[in-house]
């Protein structure tokens, strides 16, 4: 009995051990809740909490198994981001109050991290200002003379670069600093070179495209998705034409692939995210590449969600025909002759009700061309459908079974409105997705369209 009651002590111990903690005392706060986040990817989660005492002392215990970027939050306003990887960390009582420089007393990696981040803000401020007034320098006759001063700034930029690579370069290379630190500042770095600095264009991309993204690091990091997601904007940005861009994105697409063709869940994870980012975004030309790679060379390792959502590039694609679906027990879609835009909607969709009145205003222009509007519903209540859709002046359809319609399923739908622009053959002329879009491909064609591109 003495044997077990002293194993139970011990494993107590253990766990009391792996506890980490944060301690202080925040007197202003006094009785008030304090939390403290981290993160699983983009996803925030409470590592801890607890009420804040009469005379303001606290204490936070969280696992040591977490080793990554944190938050802390009082009156559900959260505070900067700092390093949790120390075990036991004293927050300055001015913290909360920005009176403090750093938020620990006694954490080293915080201050570095804290110094830097300062650094940073002000070097961010002063480059710019450094490479515009070198550049009147050099350009201006009237200045051109001065070449001592601009030599000056430029030796100056050159030096806050370095001095930016030495301090990183210091870092010891277990500290989690000297990892995440290069990928912040990539972050930040990016929107500067898109608009002052072209010549770092180059290496941007380069950078992106050697980072490991299976680094486990990146789950507590809080920036997995906002630096993929940085990366993308920042090569449509500086990318004209747009052609150029697509071939960029295509490429670290690839290179993303590559990199986590070994993890199916990061894989999926990732691949669900830059999708839907990418559509939200317009660059369709880049999420149907991403889509026909996956389905390509990887479709072992997707969901089925995931599948379904990508396959409609597959499927779908413009010069593909498109599936000839029943839109009631007498009229298929084939029966419609015409240039036909196919428009999936729901009678309780807010973007859908804005489409309405949008294509209200070209209708009878679009129909003068020899152009047709059908919408199909993803509706199950057919008194709301009726009573939105009564007054359409184009033919409305549903077959009142939701996302569970065989429409919906063969043309792959997973959001409203949806548009598909037809011509009589059933051939996919394009998958236009704004009503000015389509107005625009409309705009230029003749009413025996053969071929449109998007």
């Amino acid at each position: 009995m003495l044997r077990v009651y002293l194993l139970a002590l011990l494993l107590v111990c253990n766990m009391l051990q792996a506890q980490h903690n944060i301690i202080g005392n925040l007197a202003q706060y006094k009785n008030q809740k304090i939390v403290l986040y981290g993160f699983n990817y983009e996803e925030k989660i409470e590592l801890a909490s607890t009420t804040i005492d009469s005379i303001g002392n606290f204490k936070l215990n969280y696992t040591e198994s977490y080793n990554g970027i944190a938050v802390l939050s009082i009156l559900n306003k959260e505070q900067v981001l700092f390093v949790l990887t120390e075990p036991k960390l004293h927050l300055d009582k001015g913290f909360f109050d920005r009176t403090s420089k750093f938020p620990f007393t006694n954490s080293k990696e915080n201050s570095l991290f804290f110094n830097y981040k300062e650094k940073l803000k002000i070097n961010q401020q002063i480059l710019p200002a450094l490479q515009h007034l070198s550049m009147r320098y050099y350009d201006n006759p009237l200045l051109k003379k001065q070449k001592k001063i601009w030599k000056l700034m430029k030796k100056e930029q050159e030096r806050i670069k370095l001095e930016e690579e030495k301090f990183i370069a210091s870092l010891p290379k277990t500290s989690y600093l000297s990892w995440f630190l290069p990928l912040y500042k990539l972050m930040h770095d990016m929107p500067l070179t898109a608009n002052v600095f072209k010549e770092r264009i180059s290496k941007n991309i380069t950078t992106f495209r050697t980072i490991n993204f299976k680094d486990n690091r990146f789950k507590n990091s809080g920036i997995y998705e906002e630096l993929i997601r940085g990366h993308y904007i920042f090569l449509g940005a500086v990318s004209k034409p747009m052609d150029t861009g697509y071939i960029q994105m295509n490429k670290s697409t690839r290179y993303l692939i590559n990199s986590l063709k070994d993890d199916k869940i990061k894989l999926n994870k990732t691949a669900n995210f830059l999708f839907n980012f990418l559509e939200k975004r317009s660059y369709f030309k880049a999420s149907e590449y991403l889509s026909l790679t996956l389905l390509e060379e990887h479709y072992d390792l997707l969901e089925r969600s995931l599948i379904n959502k990508l396959e409609g590039y597959r499927k779908l694609k413009i010069g593909n025909i498109a599936p000839d679906i029943d839109l009631d027990a007498t009229t298929k879609l084939s029966d419609i002759k015409k240039t036909t835009l196919l428009v999936f909607v729901a009678s309780w969709c807010p973007e859908c009700k804005l489409t309405n009145e949008r294509l209200f205003r070209y209708y009878l222009t679009w129909k003068n061309k020899g152009v047709e509007i059908i919408y199909f519903s993803v509706d199950t209540d057919k008194n709301a459908f009726e009573t939105v859709y009564a007054n359409a002046p184009w033919k409305v359809y549903s077959d009142f079974k939701g996302w569970e319609s065989t429409p919906i399923k063969d043309f792959y739908v997973s959001g409203t409105p949806t548009f598909f622009l037809l011509n009589e053959e059933l051939k996919i002329l394009s998958r236009p997705k704004s009503v000015e879009q389509i107005n625009a491909i409309i705009k230029n064609m003749s009413s025996k369209v053969k071929g449109i591109d998007k």
